[in-house]
């Protein structure tokens, strides 16, 4: 079973990010999508995907503390489809979950914000193993021939 860390560099690594270590933390990169882990005893992972590159803006934003467990996010109204239709097939019940998170939201905020309002909610005692279906859903690794 792999810990936060081992999570975070498999996610890299199997969508070809290069690592950057730093002394008890690293960063990925490539193209719109940018991970950070924090190492010491409080360990934290954020995963970042940017609305359109030349735009500091991000689609999506997730953070894991692993002291509380708490699994924070926002992503923008008008790509909450979006996610829900990458969600839509996950037979894993964390996966579920989260899609009824992101439904809920989706429909008690439909047609009331504009696509660029953010939604931020989070979620409460999770395991980090928890995380890896999500991210993997989330954030598919696509491979070129």
């Amino acid at each position: 079973m792999l810990d936060l860390e081992g999570i975070a560099k498999n996610f890299a690594q199997q969508r070809d990010m290069p690592i950057v270590n730093r002394r008890r933390d690293f960063q990925s990169k490539k193209n719109r999508l940018s991970l950070v882990y924090f190492g010491r005893n409080h360990q934290r992972l954020i995963l970042k995907k940017r609305f359109l590159p030349e735009l500091d803006i991000s689609e999506s934003k997730l953070v894991y503390h692993n002291t509380g467990q708490d699994l924070h996010f926002s992503i923008l109204y008008g790509c909450l489809h979006d996610y829900l239709n990458l969600l839509e097939n996950n037979p894993d019940d964390f996966c579920q979950d989260f899609q009824g998170i992101l439904l809920h939201h989706f429909n008690d905020l439909q047609d009331k914000v504009k696509p660029t309002h953010l939604v931020t909610d989070q979620v409460k005692s999770v395991e980090y193993q928890e995380l890896v279906p999500l991210l993997n859903s989330l954030y598919p690794a696509t491979k070129h021939i």
